[in-house]
């Protein structure tokens, strides 16, 4: 199970390939794992590498542009490949490929129907029903996207907002951000605002802390939703823009866009939206079925007794 995660981005794409792993332990199947050479040495341990053990790992260096010719080779009988980078696919032509994230799809296959968006790592995750907010979660995704996370506190800042709930902010291992909010705040951050440097067992753990997420309609979006947690979206690309619409006209999830201006951000936190609340806790549940990393466990397992 090859994990291509940058060293600035989160850890969500192991989380999910872990509970792929465990189904497939659980039915007599061992798995390796192939992680860069920068997460393994990286100051802030992960709990998921620390639980993966020594000798079912693979360590390669991605900065190397010939890594995946070298790495084909090493494993025998390669069959099936669980993918979340599809780069040089043509060193792939005799492989099977699962790739199950939609956001890595071109934007002309986007609108093929939120129903069938795989999210591996859920697998029947607790479910909440959210009928008011109290807490809202903010989380991009990509953890060296500064720009837009400190965008999103500004504009929450300018629209008088800031104030009026609790905040839970993933910031990962960007500590010099923190250092730019104790600037912006002349030293007196608001007691109201949590930071998360992504030291969580699951992910999950950091959705199910909120009543709302403001997520920019990647994976983590989608696995809120699942879970019952209502989601804005504020996005960072056109990918993300055109899933973040399909979604809005699909179920009524706002898409504030690419740095929304000072009115779209006070006019979607409105009254009527958090009425609305409650039903967009609802319909979020029925997108996802949450049990992807048992249909891909299952199509691998397939594959290998045929």
């Amino acid at each position: 199970m090859f994990c291509f995660i940058p060293q600035d981005h989160g850890r969500g794409h192991l989380y999910r390939c872990q509970v792929v792993a465990d189904i497939l332990k659980e039915n007599g199947f061992s798995t390796a794992f192939i992680l860069e050479k920068s997460l393994v040495g990286e100051t802030m341990r992960h709990p998921v590498i620390d639980a993966i053990p020594e000798n079912g790992t693979m360590i390669i260096d991605t900065n190397d542009p010939g890594y995946l010719k070298r790495f084909l080779p090493m494993v025998e009988g390669l069959k099936t490949f669980w993918w979340t980078d599809l780069r040089d696919p043509e060193l792939f032509q005799d492989v099977e490929i699962i790739a199950p994230f939609a956001v890595q799809k071109k934007a002309k296959d986007l609108h093929a129907g939120l129903e069938l968006f795989i999210v591996p790592g859920l697998n029947g995750r607790a479910k909440r029903n959210v009928t008011h907010v109290s807490t809202i979660g903010i989380f991009f995704g990509a953890l060296d996207e500064t720009n837009n996370l400190f965008f999103t506190i500004y504009r929450l800042e300018q629209a008088s907002l800031l104030d009026k709930f609790e905040f839970n902010i993933l910031i990962g291992s960007q500590f010099e951000f923190k250092s730019f909010i104790d600037e912006h705040f002349e030293g007196s951050v608001p007691e109201n605002l949590h930071f998360h440097y992504s030291n969580f067992e699951s992910i999950y753990d950091f959705i199910g802390m909120n009543d709302l997420l403001i997520a920019c309609c990647n994976n983590t979006c989608f696995e809120a939703l699942h879970m019952g947690v209502p989601v804005v979206n504020i996005v960072q690309n056109k990918v993300q823009l055109a899933n973040a619409d399909n979604l809005e006209k699909k179920s009524g999830f706002p898409n504030l866009g690419l740095y929304p201006d000072l009115s779209s951000v006070a006019g979607c936190f409105s009254d009527s939206f958090f009425k609305d609340i409650p039903r967009l806790s609802a319909v979020g549940k029925k997108l996802i079925d949450g049990h992807g990393a048992t249909r891909v466990a299952q199509k691998l397992i397939q594959g290998k007794q045929s």
